[in-house]
């Protein structure tokens, strides 16, 4: 993998937290696409980082690909209001930001997945 930049959760990963592997987040990505609410989640959690990331000119391709944490605001505000507007709590089993860490698109797979099994409150 000589060359590959690292991203967040790859990083993290590398320093031993429990984090889902490349190959994981994708299949979560691809399972989120298949989810009946991922269009309703996808335009939500956009809104929302919209409302904690104002001023950018990002589409929302662009925004799905962007990682929270790499701006200097701490992403925790991004990552409480996301949990509090679908009531899902953070994954005690994911120690990167609950499941919500990493780029936009893997915080809504996190989501759908955990939506699907009907883990909201």
């Amino acid at each position: 993998m000589a060359g590959k930049k690292l991203d967040s959760l790859d990083q993290v990963r590398a320093d031993g937290l429990r984090v889902p592997s490349i190959a994981e987040r994708e299949a979560l990505r691809a399972a989120a696409r298949e989810s009946p609410r991922y269009r309703e989640v996808e335009a939500e959690v956009l809104e929302i980082f919209r409302a904690v990331y104002p001023g950018g000119s990002e589409t929302d391709a662009m925004i799905l690909e962007i990682d929270p944490n790499e701006f200097d605001q701490d992403p925790c505000f991004f990552y409480e209001r996301v949990a509090e507007r679908f009531e899902v709590p953070k994954d005690p089993a994911n120690e990167y930001f609950g499941g919500y860490g990493g780029a936009v698109a893997d915080t809504i797979a996190c989501l759908c997945s955990r939506l699907s099994r009907g883990e909201a409150r």
